[in-house]
């Protein structure tokens, strides 16, 4: 699917199992959503944009590709889960929990054990695309906007 039909998708999910009853969260969620990842089953994973006046956004997407990476190489394992509680068990809406491959699985996955997935290596990548897609499609804003803030920084202390 291209990126529009995932728009669609993503949309329809929230519109319909999400936020059925409140506009104002289904344009959030629109708008917050900046790359879907499709998974080989079908489900699908709504990747936040990094909010232009955090900086730490970007650090921590870079630091999820890494966690990811860390799936790949057996240092850590991945699965999806429903991502909103109120959803169904069956939602294709999901969102990735990565967790040490040494400790096993949190006590709270077990309990929720019909509402997660284990991820194949494919997936894992799909993913790390996405949150690529993110960086690239973002740095240079917050190159800018931390220019912006050097800049202001040096014409406070030349004064």
């Amino acid at each position: 699917m291209t990126q529009k039909e995932l728009e669609q998708k993503y949309m329809q999910i929230i519109k319909t199992q999400v936020y059925p009853h409140n506009e104002e969260m289904q344009e959030y969620s629109r708008k917050k959503c900046g790359y879907i990842v499709e998974l080989s089953d079908g489900k699908i994973i709504g990747l936040d944009k990094p909010r232009e006046n955090v900086p730490g956004d970007l650090d921590e997407i870079i630091d999820r590709i890494s966690r990811l990476k860390g799936c790949l190489d057996g240092i850590y394992k991945c699965k999806t889960f429903v991502e909103y509680y109120d959803s169904p068990d069956n939602c294709d809406l999901v969102k990735e929990v990565i967790f040490s491959a040494d400790c096993g699985e949190p006590k709270w996955m077990k309990e929720k054990e019909s509402r997660g997935q284990n991820r194949s290596a494919d997936d894992i990548k799909k993913i790390i695309y996405g949150c690529r897609y993110l960086t690239m499609e973002y740095a240079a804003t917050y190159k800018k906007l931390v220019d912006q803030k050097l800049a202001g920084g040096a014409k406070s202390e030349s004064n």
